[in-house]
This record gives structure tokens, sequence and C-alpha cells, in this order.
């Protein structure tokens, strides 16, 4: 198998399994949300 086509699709794999997590915390932490706003955006992710 082609080292990238693993890469790749190994990537979009984990991607999918910690996307939402990883990405909130990540913006969480860019943005120094409240708890509050956190837990907004959260919900509007989840709907």
């Amino acid at each position: 198998m082609n080292a990238i086509l693993f890469v790749k699709k190994t990537l979009s794999f984990w991607l999918k399994k910690v996307n939402f997590a990883h990405l909130l915390y990540w913006y969480l932490e860019e943005n120094r949300l409240s708890v509050s706003q956190s837990l907004l955006f959260l919900l509007y992710v989840e709907r």
C-alpha cells in the first residue's frame, strides 16, 4: 500500500473519532470562551 494513502486513511479515521472533542478543545483554548459559551457551542454542534 502507498505510504501516503495509508497515512491519509489513518488520519481520516482518527479525525472522525476525535473530531468534535479535539476541535472543541482547540476552539476553547484559542478563544478562551466561558463555560456557558462552550456549552452553548457544544449543544449547537451536537444538534
